[in-house]
Order: structure tokens, then C-alpha cells, then sequence
């Protein structure tokens, strides 16, 4: 997440994301929702252990420029490598409440952690492609590019 390019483990798990935002789009079976919820408990785990490793390793890039004596290009390294940092924030925070507004809209959670809503395709569809394609997956689109 702070470097500038990602591990093959973190464009998975970015395409995981998509994967399981398009297909909640998509007129899909409850059963293969309720699969994709299981990964996608798995994918949350993993991003939220991501984020305490890239907030460390921002620290240590800080702290290591600081002692070369904060040399120019050293410093432009670090204010990049914080700048992903912030840009990756900034999409995760859209995606994760992109998925809470149609978990929302859809019905909320059981109690038992299901969805209530996982054959509610009509409000997904419309969350996310919208009357004339104005939707959220329009924009998340633009922030992935």
C-alpha cells in the first residue's frame, strides 16, 4: 500500500474487491453471495493486517530519512510513498462503505452474519449502475484508474 508498486498478493486482494463488488452488481445467485461474504471476511481480515504492516513501514521510511538528514529526493520518496498511503485510504474508505450502503439498502445482516438482502439484485443493480449509468460502480471505476 505505501510503496509504489504493489505485491501480486495486494492486486489480488484489489481484485477481489472489484470481483465482489461487480458481481454484487450483477444478478447473481444467493448462494454464490453468500460465498463471496465468506471470502470477502477474509479479504477484510487481510486488508486491516495490510494496513498496521504499510503504517508501519511508512513510520520506518520516515524515521530513515530523517537520520540520512532528510536529503531532497529522500524526502520526495517519502511524501510519494504517503501520498499512495492517503490515495489507498481514501479507496478503501469509498469501497468499504460502497459495501455498507448495500448491505443497508438491501436489508442489513442477520443475526447469525448473513445478509438479509442477498437476492435483492433490483437495489444492488440500481446502487450500482444507476437509472442512466450514474451509479457507484461508475465511480469506483474512475478511482480505480
Amino acid at each position: 500500500m505505501a510503496g509504489s508498486k504493489e505485491t501480486p498478493r495486494q492486486k489480488m486482494i484489489g481484485m477481489m474487491y472489484l470481483v465482489l463488488t461487480a458481481l454484487l452488481a450483477l444478478q447473481v445467485s444467493s448462494a454464490l453471495i453468500y460465498k463471496f461474504q465468506y471470502l470477502n471476511d477474509s479479504l477484510e481480515k487481510t486488508v486491516s493486517e495490510t494496513k498496521e504492516i504499510s503504517n508501519e513501514k511508512l513510520k520506518n521510511i520516515a524515521v530513515a530519512v530523517k537520520q540520512k538528514g532528510n536529503k531532497s529526493d529522500e524526502v520526495k520518496l517519502k511524501e510519494e510513498a504517503e501520498a499512495i498511503s492517503q490515495r489507498t485510504r481514501e479507496l478503501v474508505t469509498f469501497i468499504d462503505n460502497l459495501k455498507k450502503d448495500m448491505i443497508t439498502n438491501t436489508g442489513g445482516v442477520e443475526e447469525d452474519g448473513t445478509l438479509k438482502g442477498a437476492k435483492e439484485e433490483t437495489e444492488v443493480e440500481v446502487i450500482m449502475i444507476g437509472a442512466a449509468k450514474n451509479g457507484k460502480a461508475y465511480e469506483l471505476k474512475k478511482k480505480t484508474e
